[in-house]
């Protein structure tokens, strides 16, 4: 259960960073297409804590548990690296460039490539594929570490929603204090602790 926490959590910080950058934009995220990315999320990062289960059953728990440490603490440390080369301030702050759906992917916080000022289905599909695929490898090692899957995805889809909802009170505080920045690096040594954990 822990384990499933700390992974749902460090998943989705980037949710709350593209969740500030919305803010300053000035774009709006309703509780509808909320719901949709957080029904987006459960399917990708349920599938994926599958995918590791079975890649467990597979190679059995010795490697699995070899296997889970070298992900956790290789997604830790990218996370940590990411957060320091380029913070959120910096990406909430930047010039939008995304004028296509498909660049939503790479640029979650331009998810409002029409301007309207609000996330429309069609870009809250992307958006919600954007922002699960940093479950992929939680979900995965979840999997490896013999978590249900159906928590992972749960877990995973409960934070999106609120930290997606959250960002529309709290974004100047998070901004003044750049929270998102040093969740990224307390979530990623949370992540390289729960790896080292599985060696010991």
């Amino acid at each position: 259960m822990l384990s499933a926490i700390v992974i749902a959590l460090a998943n989705n910080i980037d949710n709350l960073g593209a969740r500030l950058a919305y803010s300053v934009q000035g774009t709006r995220v309703s509780l509808a297409i909320n719901a949709w990315i957080a029904v987006i999320t459960l399917f990708v990062s349920t599938a994926a804590a599958y995918l590791g289960g079975t890649i467990m059953a597979l190679l059995g728990k010795f490697f699995a548990s070899f296997l889970a440490m070298a992900l956790l603490v290789a997604l830790g440390l990218w996370m940590i690296l990411h957060a320091r080369l380029q913070s959120w301030h910096e990406r909430i702050h930047e010039e939008k460039t995304a004028t296509a759906h498909i660049a939503i992917l790479s640029k979650p916080h331009h998810a409002d490539v029409d301007d309207s000022k609000h996330i429309d289905l069609l870009e809250g599909t992307f958006l919600g594929f954007a922002l699960s695929m940093n479950n992929v490898g939680g979900g995965v090692t979840a999997g490896f570490l013999g978590v249900e899957p159906l928590l992972v995805g749960a877990l995973s889809s409960l934070v999106s929603f609120a930290a997606l909802f959250a960002g529309n009170y709290v974004a100047d505080f998070f901004i003044r204090r750049r929270i998102s920045d040093r969740a990224a690096v307390v979530g990623g040594v949370a992540l390289i602790l729960i790896g080292l954990k599985q060696i010991v």
